[in-house]
């Protein structure tokens, strides 16, 4: 088992910028999470209805959200300022682990993160381990072939 099959082992877990009412890509990381026994908090700056209808409150930032979270996982599009912002918000809340997906430039958010002991994977669709089906399922095993798994980032021993 690599180790990013373990990021998804705990129970809270912030979406950032992540849709369920769109269908697709964020209906499916939802409702892995929730299928999974997990509670989901959605984070977005501009909220559909659908996302309200879905989860009810809907916050503006991770650092809004209620209580401690397990984990973060963070599809933030073409801003890595915002990307930095809500990194730097999960760490002040004691956020243990962040998933940032594909498409993201985070390079700085993965470095502050990394070096606040947060455990972090990087540009890599979390699909791969909530959705061990169809088309997610062939992508990663081929990953795990070609030895190319992501990884989790850690923090180096001093």
């Amino acid at each position: 088992m690599a180790e990013i099959d373990g990021f998804f082992a705990h129970k809270r877990y912030a979406l950032v910028e992540i849709d369920p009412s769109t269908g697709g890509f964020g209906r499916a990381v939802y409702d892995c999470l929730v299928e999974g026994g997990r509670e989901v908090i959605l984070v977005m700056v501009a909220p559909t209805e659908g996302a309200r209808q879905i989860a009810g409150a809907v916050y503006t930032s991770v650092a809004e959200a209620p209580g401690p979270l397990d984990g973060v996982v963070l599809n933030v599009e073409q801003d890595p300022d915002r990307m930095l912002r809500e990194v730097q918000a999960a760490v002040g809340k004691g956020v243990p682990r962040i998933w940032i997906e594909n498409r993201c430039e985070a390079h700085e958010a993965v470095e502050y993160a990394v070096a606040h002991g947060v455990e972090v994977v990087d540009n890599a669709c979390s699909l791969l381990v909530l959705d061990p089906h169809h088309i997610h399922w062939f992508h990663r095993k081929v990953l795990d072939l070609v030895g190319k798994t992501p990884q989790v980032q850690h923090q180096a021993a001093d």
